[in-house]
């Protein structure tokens, strides 16, 4: 038996043999976060909107270019800000659930990086449904676990 730092909580483990895939978050929360997100993503762009117009830069959001630019740059940015600092985004971490790799520690920036990306790819919202792990999970090589208490 031996001490081993996860995701900043320090934790007894009795083998080397962690696996996320013991641990993985259910659906219906899985479903809860990206509800969550979404919601704080809007409230965030709405903000965002405001104090463009409040700033004077209420021209910028005149264009469908420059708003897609700026709700792009906005999703891609919360999520990697969030998960590469916490682990976490605000579904998360109201869920009790963190990004993981499959032994368990905080992923990478890089992977962190493709988990956001691939965000992007249509429908990939509901790509875990039916017990399948998310295309973002998949591709980046990380998973949800439930948070060790």
């Amino acid at each position: 038996m031996f001490e081993q730092q996860i995701l900043d909580t320090p934790v007894t483990v009795l083998s080397t043999t962690y696996s996320a895939r013991d641990h993985l978050a259910g659906n219906g929360r899985r479903f809860l976060n990206s509800l969550i997100d979404t919601v704080f993503f809007y409230i965030l762009a709405g903000l965002t909107g405001a104090v463009l117009g409040l700033t004077g830069n209420a021209s910028l959001v005149k264009s469908p270019i420059i708003i897609n630019l700026i709700a792009l740059t906005l999703f891609l940015a919360y999520f990697i800000v969030m998960e590469t600092s916490t682990g976490a985004t605000i579904g998360k971490l109201l869920t009790k659930t963190r990004v993981v790799t499959e032994e368990g520690m905080q992923p990478s920036f890089k992977q962190i990086l493709g988990r956001s990306f691939a965000r992007l790819i249509p429908f990939d919202a509901f790509s875990y449904l039916g017990g399948n792990p998310g295309w973002h999970d998949s591709l980046s090589g990380t998973f949800v676990v439930m948070k060790e208490e």
